[in-house]
């Protein structure tokens, strides 16, 4: 739907408002072009967020059913999205893009049709506001695993006991179930080189499956360090991220069937978003340079002489929107790589003074 909409720009220009195409009053013009950089930055940050957000519930996925296959079910952390800015600055830039469509509607010289205001609507507000719904739901990770039900039909026994001759509604598996809190899981993980202890315990390289019991064997521990000796940091949407921290290490035995094909998928897909971060800097880049080449043609035409010189400041303006959605997008990415690869761990470093003794120091 993103994709669409924003195909539907580069492509139906009669669908938008040519802000300089009239000598519409600056007021007007500058706002248009405001409302037109929003309209252009939306989908392509919004469909930034989209991939993370795939990336985000792909590593979730794995450590949950991972541990559950072990006899552990993993509560997830409530990231409270709606009390984050991510929500509320799509949605910000979403209502502003539409500005620029009533703005058509309303002081455009050219009317459109009835059908026209339906076809805007369809291409434009509705592809915004489904991703806004799907990115506030989906953030909540138990709206994406399997429902109980579906556990209960493949566990609990049917009909008639073979021993006693009763009906049974006994579940085996699910009744041995035992909670593991993610914050715990979270922090155990950031403050512990858990690939570096099972390979010194081992002698070899880690499999999955030797992580994950080894974070079991140790949860104990961290949740005692966890509740009594740490504060409780405000979690968020891009802490949950941690489970890279240990399903991800180039120290995993790459041998071993089950860790190869998920380190496989992982990499296909996080280079499948690298390439669409890319392309999409490059479209920003682009959009860019098309405000630039449209105040040229707009000054040419107008013979516009500004006390700034040749500066078409409604163009400008456009191109200061389009940066700020740039910067949201590489913020996006830096805050996306900290929260998968993030590590708080502290080790002594031995470093040479200028005498030649050896001084140790606490390093993270």
């Amino acid at each position: 739907m993103l994709a669409l909409l924003y195909w539907s720009l580069e492509t139906r220009d009669d669908d938008l408002m040519e802000c300089l195409a009239h000598p519409y009053s600056k007021l007007v013009s500058h706002v248009c072009m405001y409302t037109h950089g929003c309209l252009r930055g939306f989908p392509i940050l919004a469909a930034s967020a989209s991939l993370v957000l795939m990336l985000r519930i792909l590593v979730q996925n794995r450590i949950y059913y991972s541990l559950l296959h072990l006899g552990y079910v993993v509560d997830f952390a409530d990231c409270q999205v709606m009390r984050s800015t991510l929500p509320w600055m799509f949605s910000f830039s979403m209502l502003q893009g539409g500005v620029h469509l009533v703005l058509k509607m309303v002081v455009d010289p050219n009317p459109i049709a009835l059908e026209a205001y339906v076809r805007l609507v369809r291409k434009f507000v509705v592809p915004g506001a489904i991703f806004v719904h799907f990115f506030v739901r989906l953030t909540e990770i138990e709206n994406t695993l399997i429902p109980l039900n579906k556990l209960v039909e493949r566990d609990y026994r049917k009909g008639l006991d073979d021993e006693h001759h009763v009906r049974s509604g006994s579940l085996p598996s699910l009744s041995k179930l035992q909670a593991l809190d993610e914050r715990v899981l979270c922090f155990d993980a950031r403050h512990r080189d858990i690939v570096g202890d099972v390979m010194e315990q081992f002698g070899r390289a880690p499999k999955l499956e030797d992580i994950l019991q080894n974070i079991l064997d140790t949860y104990e521990q961290a949740s005692e360090n966890f509740f009594d000796n740490r504060r409780h940091k405000k979690w968020g949407f891009f802490r949950s991220l941690w489970p890279a921290a240990v399903l991800v290490d180039k120290r995993l035995d790459r041998n071993d069937p089950r860790t190869r094909s998920w380190l496989i998928i992982f990499g296909i897909i996080s280079v499948g978003i690298m390439v669409v971060f890319l392309f999409s800097m490059c479209f920003f880049i682009s959009s860019i340079y098309r405000n630039i080449l449209l105040g040229r043609k707009y000054q040419a035409k107008w013979s516009i002489s500004t006390p700034y010189g040749n500066v078409v400041t409604e163009t400008v303006l456009g191109n200061i929107v389009l940066s700020v959605h740039a910067l949201q997008l590489l913020y996006f990415v830096h805050k996306t790589i900290r929260g998968l690869f993030y590590y708080s761990i502290k080790h002594s470093v031995t470093y040479i003074d200028a005498t030649g003794a050896p001084i140790e120091r606490m390093s993270s």
